[in-house]
């Protein structure tokens, strides 16, 4: 199931900001993904909390969470102007324009995954994924933040699509990332989906989430004995069993009251 993520992008632009600005993003069903180039900005993160973003670094607001850019956090009193989008293809070459030495140029995507925001992976995620927080973990994310920063100022042939490419690369990479290093303090479902014989069920109970689950299907399609599915189950989700749809959430919460524990549900 988290095999198959991938990502579908819907718009894509860039602006140089020079000077004192800031924008707000309203909430949606898609995630953001911004790219700051040049200069360092302001993020107002959901929560409250202004959070510097340096040159060279790129965030995905996976839920698509209501937030502000800003090139300082006085930069501007609210209620702030909405970012609007200028499409990326729609830049004009002007390779000799002078440009101010604290402009930034802000690199903006809206993208629709094929899970929904209701589902536990997204539900179970940080606001707010900072790609440069997850270079010591990957080392993918590096190249990929510099061959974007390059592609942001080129205006070579094809330079729109590849950094539209590139953030769709980097967006899905900042996900895995952070599965793979962080994810396990995050959320019961996660850490369970990780686990290769749990993680079958998961997404065999997702894949038909109307079937006739039962204990006994459940723990074939993990290959194992029910008792020992039961066990298992009760270890990475516990009394989380109600993450998953209906029908495999019953045959779950069933698994896991023979083990004796009996958690709350």
């Amino acid at each position: 199931m988290l095999r198959s993520l991938r990502l579908e992008g819907l718009e894509y632009g860039r602006r140089r900001l020079p000077g004192g600005w800031a924008y707000s993003f309203p909430e949606k069903d898609n995630a953001y993904f911004h790219f700051i180039g040049e200069a360092s900005c302001w993020l107002l993160a959901p929560g409250g909390k202004w959070v510097e973003l340096q040159s060279g670094d790129a965030i995905l607001l996976p839920r698509g969470d209501a937030h502000v850019l800003a090139s300082a956090p006085d930069a501007s009193q609210p209620p702030f102007p909405a970012w609007q989008c200028r499409p990326l293809w729609e830049d004009r070459y002007e390779p000799d324009a002078a440009h101010a030495p604290d402009e930034v140029i802000l690199f903006y995507g809206s993208m629709r995954f094929n899970l929904d925001r209701s589902h536990p992976l997204f539900r179970g995620m940080s606001p707010v994924l900072h790609a440069r927080a997850l270079i010591g973990s990957e080392c993918l994310i590096s190249p990929l933040l510099d061959a974007l920063a390059a592609e942001m100022v080129s205006y070579r042939v094809g330079a729109a699509g590849i950094a539209a490419r590139l953030a769709d690369v980097l967006a899905v990479q900042i996900i895995r990332s952070w599965m793979e290093s962080g994810a396990s303090s995050e959320g019961a479902w996660i850490r369970a989906a990780r686990q290769p014989r749990i993680g079958e069920v998961i997404a065999a109970i997702h894949d038909n989430p109307g079937g006739n689950w039962s204990v006994a299907s459940l723990a074939a399609i993990a290959g194992m004995s029910r008792s020992a599915f039961a066990t298992a189950l009760f270890r990475y989700l516990g009394g989380h069993t109600r993450t998953l749809p209906d029908g495999g959430s019953d045959a779950a919460g069933k698994a896991v009251d023979r083990t004796g524990q009996c958690p709350h549900r």
